[in-house]
């Protein structure tokens, strides 16, 4: 009885080993081909449910930059767009003639996107990952306890390996996914991460 305690014991370490070397070099496949993406764009869809109050949804498209750059313009359900330079953010609605100039970003999403999307391993912990010929999800978490979210995670395609899905939980308990669709990496296309609100529009400073 024991051999076969002592049999099954080995068996799981073995198994156990064997899963986690598997896991590590699939983490590095994913670390190499995330630090060769310069640019990602997207359409996307964003659902937001908050702690309190009813869950909201948007989509669009989404342009970052490995710069920190990041440019969004909503479509639905009413016309948005965010423009964030690595410094500065717009939240511009053009129906309303109206603006929110964000001058420091650390406690909104729109700063963290692209450092998540680019270089999560960088900025986060792996916390775990699991994996099927679909799809291979990993949640992080900081390694800072004053960072604004508690955890992010990640779906990623098991084809090309690329960003599939964004969740962002911040510590309050509101929750933010971001799906995104038509990717596209590296294209050498011209993207305006600069903003200049029209004239007679109302700007609010953050």
């Amino acid at each position: 009885m024991r051999t076969i305690i002592c049999f099954i014991f080995v068996f799981l370490i073995i198994g156990t080993l064997a899963s986690s070397e598997k896991n590590e070099k699939l983490l590095e496949k994913i670390e190499e081909k995330f630090s060769r993406i310069a640019t990602f764009s997207a359409s996307f869809k964003e659902e937001l449910t908050p702690i309190l109050g009813k869950t909201q949804y948007f989509e669009g498209t989404i342009d970052i930059a490995r710069s920190g750059k990041l440019r969004m313009e909503i479509s639905s359900p009413e016309k948005q767009l965010i423009v964030y330079n690595g410094e500065i953010a717009w939240l511009y609605l053009p129906e309303e003639h109206y603006c929110m100039k964000y001058s420091s970003m650390q406690e909104s999403n729109f700063s963290h996107i692209p450092e998540y999307l680019f270089d999560p391993f960088n900025n986060l912990r792996v916390d775990t990952i699991s994996a099927d010929t679909q799809f291979i999800s990993i949640t992080f978490i900081p390694e800072k306890d004053n960072d604004f979210f508690s955890q992010v995670d990640i779906t990623i395609s098991s084809t090309t390996l690329l960003p599939y899905s964004l969740t962002l939980k911040d510590k309050i308990g509101n929750v933010t996914i971001y799906s995104f669709t038509h990717i596209s990496v590296n294209a050498k296309k011209e993207i305006n991460y600069t903003f200049t609100p029209p004239e007679g529009t109302e700007i609010i400073e953050q």
